[in-house]
């Protein structure tokens, strides 16, 4: 028997399956109102602007002032072209990143490179260096597969916590639930 497992009992019968469905639809079209209503309200905020009307009050620019700075918290930004997109780098494919990479090595400064291909130095210079560490012409930073690891281990980690904190509220949860609360001066 899994020791993870707590069954669950409800005094209410479980839900057919034509109400379930009911159910599930009513929700989609409730998040579906909900986002419409999102969207309008900051269009009426004027977030994706650079200034707010002027009739706008002041509570109202605060709220879109807060709401513009955790936009780009969260990594959008502003485009005149578009709304509000968010930033995402470009991915270069390995055998490109590559043949960088050996120009590089060859004797090619990463500023003529960034000049003449799309990259930036600041990356090409990145993309040697990182290639060095993995080759081992370095060691005073991280490989490629130690920080694969390194990500690897931190989502394990965070999965391992949730799973924790959830079975802490179960066995608290079931504590109440059948009353054998432990008092406050027992060990237990």
């Amino acid at each position: 028997m899994n020791p993870y497992y707590y069954p669950v009992t409800s005094p209410h019968p479980p839900l057919s399956p034509d109400l379930r469905n009911q159910l599930a639809k009513v929700v989609l079209a409730a998040r579906s109102v909900a986002e419409a209503a999102a969207r309008h309200a900051l269009e009426a905020l004027t977030v994706d602007r650079s200034a707010p009307h002027k009739a706008m009050p002041l509570s109202e620019q605060g709220l879109r002032n807060r709401l513009r700075a955790r936009g780009r918290q969260l990594g959008d930004h502003l485009d005149r072209r578009t709304r509000i997109q968010s930033k995402k780098r470009k991915q270069y494919p390995l055998e490109y990143r590559r043949r960088m990479i050996d120009l590089a090595r060859s004797g090619r400064s990463p500023e003529a490179l960034a000049r003449e291909f799309e990259p930036s130095a600041p990356t090409i210079r990145k993309w040697v260096e990182q290639a060095d560490l993995d080759e081992g012409r370095r060691d005073d930073g991280t490989t490629t597969r130690e920080r694969d690891e390194l990500r690897r281990l931190k989502r394990e980690n965070k999965q391992l916590r949730l799973e924790r904190d959830i079975l802490k509220k179960a066995a608290a949860w079931f504590a109440r639930e059948s009353g054998s609360i432990p008092g406050e001066g027992s060990s237990s």
